[in-house]
């Protein structure tokens, strides 16, 4: 089996778990190819796996986003004339930024059509889009877990070593976001909830980029309101990830709406406490990992949700590691080795 995965350039070093993955597919016999559009016009291949149809919604132009998304759907057309298979993970039911609502219902109208075969996260995720989309209805959809990160990053330093990398108090309970900063991420209201949070043992870290510039400044001076915030504006080195997440007590995403999250999973891998919002496949997230490991709030998020998250991450009862098993790469890998198999056996 041939497969060319169509996944971002940068995947090596954004989302090092999908790079995992296909290291552990290759490892079970099957040839992966990174993708080219030279490469899909000049060789067979089995499958084409592409992530995000959606991700040409995230530009600006209007213009640029119809012309690339345009460029997708040619190299979708030429995959399938020269015999392959498109399978589509499903990260998302919508873009995270919603700008071109009118070419966006196209792309996924159009893209979507030229499916085979879909990979999901979670039940709830594959349920959601089987509702959504319904030129997938009669498409087979299976259920792979995300993997998870551990061995992926270093994880070597105590917590009190990262606390004092991090200038941080050992007595003060400490609120981490990290990540690349976008909008629909709701860091502003992260902020405002934790302004409202009394005490002065209490400390909110946010790490990470954002964008675009308006984000960033607007972050910033919310974080300068409040002392016992402490905002590191630049890209978190691979290195520093250990250092952010041993220093907290919990990882707090703040996102109003969700479907899977690769934060949630990479902060589990580190045997962080999430407290996420109710929605999507986080309900099913705290069912794998057990209720000690992710805690769940309704929308919006408010300082009585911070506290009881800081309580409830502090429970001396909580088990030292959780467990990740179902995310190991070579399940995951063999998971989605099972679903490629099936889409092509139905000809």
């Amino acid at each position: 089996m041939r497969v060319i995965s169509r996944h971002d350039a940068n995947i090596r070093r954004d989302n090092p778990v999908f790079h995992l993955l296909f290291r552990a597919i290759e490892a079970a016999g099957v040839t992966v190819d990174r993708f080219s559009p030279w490469k899909l016009l000049t060789r067979r291949y089995d499958i084409y796996h592409i992530h995000w149809p959606e991700k040409h919604m995230a530009r600006r132009s209007r213009l640029r986003a119809l012309l690339y998304t345009l460029a997708e759907l040619v190299l979708m057309d030429v995959a399938r004339w020269r015999g392959a298979r498109v399978v589509w993970t499903a990260h998302n039911a919508k873009s995270h930024e919603g700008w071109h609502p009118r070419l966006e219902a196209w792309c996924w109208r159009t893209s979507l059509r030229r499916v085979d075969g879909c990979l999901h996260f979670s039940r709830a995720g594959r349920d959601l889009i089987r509702a959504r989309f319904p030129q997938l209805r009669d498409r087979p959809h299976f259920v792979v877990p995300h993997g998870h990160y551990r061995d992926i990053y270093p994880n070597r330093v105590s917590r009190a070593e990262a606390r004092a990398r991090l200038d941080l108090p050992e007595d003060t309970g400490v609120c981490l976001f990290l990540g690349a900063i976008r909008g629909y991420k709701n860091v502003p209201g992260l902020i405002a909830a934790f302004h409202d949070l009394p005490g002065s043992d209490r400390r909110l870290v946010i790490a990470g980029r954002a964008t675009p510039p308006g984000l960033a400044a607007a972050v910033a001076a919310g974080a300068e309101r409040d002392g016992r915030i402490r905002f590191h504006p630049d890209f978190v080195d691979e290195a520093d990830i250990q250092h952010y997440m041993n220093a907290a007590d919990v990882v707090v995403l703040p996102y109003s709406d969700i479907l899977n999250s690769g934060s949630a999973m990479l902060a589990l891998s580190f045997d962080r406490p999430v407290l996420v919002s109710d929605r999507g496949a986080m309900r099913e997230l705290r069912e794998r990992t057990g209720p000690d490991w992710v805690r769940l709030f309704e929308p919006p998020l408010d300082a009585r949700d911070l506290e009881a998250a800081l309580a409830w991450s502090r429970r001396p009862q909580r088990p030292a590691r959780c467990d990740c098993a179902w995310g190991d790469p070579a399940r995951v890998a063999a998971g989605t080795i099972d679903a490629y198999r099936a889409i092509l056996a139905r000809g």
